[in-house]
């Protein structure tokens, strides 16, 4: 007999920011999500000491319908899904089975399950359309950043600097550079007369103030609906140079912490003021910490510095690079030697010209 129901042509269930949040690092859920495209990467081209066959990625961005955006990579064939032609149209993205990941913040990376549609006709896009003007969300085409290039092994020793060396720097020593360093380094203490957590506007991810009953937030001048506790972890760290204090933020912290800031507090029985156990067993650990230097630190000298990633060091490959620095710096004194001698020589012609 025949079956009057109707199933639906398409079946999804898009996920919140929430949600993504609770799936990072999980590799046994994957995530379907709807958004504007607001910016799309060039296509790139990686080699991995792993794999050494080119790998081809392309980082797009979405606003999804809460107002979150949020970075997705799109690997092998699907980097070639979206051409330019997308650039300078409002375009609605539905990118499916997707893992979550966390690296510098959250972020979304395509599966060989992965399936895109453009534009595609169900009430969700339409709705999507109807609340963004078009002038805001028109796709724009970003610049790779070369600092995110390379392999794991690149990113821990991208721009190695001391402390020292990273302290004394300011505009003048570097052009046409994207002040991204990576330093070792121990952790020494917490600075504890900076509160581990903050509440933050869940519009600006800044500050937001308790006000009688409510929250308010200075930076957006409102008292925002919903707010959210995230990490502002001040650390003291050194190495054989220098010393110096940095600070983790929210999504670094919860990448190396495996825990939100929210699920920590929970855990405190109304000491939110005390830093928990976990954030304390950072003292002593020596890791490498990636920053990236802003107009504070350059200008004027401010020895805060912002963490954008942490790596936890590898004995083998720290060997390695110190190895090679020694060989590097060995063949720069060899070359200045014989420059030097070149120098001192006498030159022939004018003794000649003498005789």
């Amino acid at each position: 007999k025949g079956s009057s129901e109707v199933f639906p042509e398409y079946c999804f269930e898009f996920a919140t920011m929430d949600t993504l949040e609770e799936r990072a690092e999980k590799d046994t859920q994957c995530s379907d999500v709807i958004g504007l495209l607001t910016q799309m990467k060039p296509v790139e081209t990686r080699i991995t000491k792993r794999n050494p066959q080119p790998s081809y990625i392309r980082e797009i961005e979405i606003l999804m319908p809460e107002g979150d955006k949020i970075k997705i990579t799109l690997l092998g064939k699907f980097a070639y899904f979206l051409t330019e032609d997308v650039i300078g149209s409002q375009t609605v993205l539905i990118i499916t089975s997707m893992m979550v990941q966390r690296f510098s913040g959250l972020c979304l990376k395509s599966t060989s399950a992965t399936r895109i549609y453009i534009d595609l006709d169900i009430p969700e896009t339409q709705e999507l359309l109807d609340r963004n003007s078009a002038e805001e969300t028109l796709p724009k085409m970003g610049s790779i950043d070369r600092s995110n290039q390379g392999t794991l092994e690149e990113h821990m020793f991208y721009r190695r600097r001391t402390l020292e060396e990273l302290t004394t720097m300011r505009h003048g020593n570097q052009s046409d550079q994207d002040f991204v360093f990576t330093v070792i380094a121990t952790v020494d203490r917490l600075q504890e007369d900076i509160q581990w957590w903050y509440m933050s506007c869940d519009k600006c991810h800044k500050l937001a103030t308790k006000d009688t009953d409510n929250y308010y937030c200075k930076s957006c001048g409102i008292y925002p609906e919903k707010v959210t506790p995230r990490y502002r972890v001040r650390l003291q760290i050194s190495d054989h140079t220098s010393t110096t204090s940095c600070t983790l933020f929210d999504e670094e912290a919860a990448r190396l912490l495996n825990t939100s800031a929210s699920k920590l507090l929970d855990t405190q029985d109304g000491k939110s003021e005390e830093a928990p156990k976990i954030i304390q067993q950072l003292c002593g650990k020596r890791l490498i910490f990636r920053f990236k230097l802003n107009d504070n630190n350059l200008t004027f000298g401010t020895q805060n510095y912002a963490v954008k990633r942490t790596f936890v060091p590898d004995d083998r490959l720290e060997m390695l690079y110190l190895d090679n620095k020694a060989e590097e710096e060995l063949m720069d004194d060899e070359v200045d030697t014989v420059l030097m001698k070149k120098q001192n020589m006498p030159d022939r012609k004018s003794q000649n010209n003498n005789v």
